[in-house]
């Protein structure tokens, strides 16, 4: 019986973990964060998006095409911008933390830091909450609903909770008040 308990507990980590990492990975942060902020101060990796289009990466070569007032659109505008991953750092260990563990660099899942993809530490969980996007494919118009914002923040930020309680379990997370 113990054998199905445990391949049952790892495939929900598993698929707890997936969903953290493909989409609520500022959900999973916001949470550690505010579980213990002065412990696990939040950062973010963002990059810039074609203007109007949220799933379109702007390559380092056509940013910099663009004329200089283009450019400044696309880096101050924060609806050009798009979240790639958040994370929290461990002030104690000085470890990065998402949700596939803890790790003594910054996790980068591949994404090169560039011209066009930056990191933000520290970071307050406004800022990750403004530049969220979620897309859905819109059958009857036969194009892509882009939602950003608070918008897309008021329906996946209600796993505040769960995504503590999955933190604490698998990423050793200790709220401050658990702290002595």
């Amino acid at each position: 019986m113990r054998i199905k308990e445990i391949i049952k507990e790892t495939t929900e980590r598993e698929i707890q973990q997936a969903i953290y990492m493909e989409g609520q990975c500022g959900v999973l942060a916001i949470a550690i964060h505010q579980s213990n902020p002065r412990r696990y101060p939040l950062g973010y990796i963002y990059e810039y998006n074609h203007p109007g289009q949220a799933d379109i990466h702007l390559e380092p070569d056509e940013f910099s095409e663009l004329s200089k007032p283009e450019q400044q659109e696309i880096m101050y505008n924060h609806q050009n911008w798009g979240l790639v991953h958040a994370y929290v750092v461990d002030q104690r260990t000085q470890e990065y933390i998402d949700a596939r563990g803890r790790h003594k660099t910054l996790p980068s899942l591949n994404y090169k830091l560039n011209l066009t993809r930056k990191n933000v530490f520290p970071a307050d969980p406004e800022d990750i909450i403004r530049i969220y996007t979620e897309m859905e494919w819109d059958d009857v118009a036969e194009e892509w609903k882009v939602t950003k914002g608070v918008e897309v923040w008021n329906k996946i930020g209600r796993g505040l909770a769960q995504a503590l309680a999955y933190a604490i379990k698998h990423l050793g997370i200790e709220p401050v008040n658990n702290n002595s």
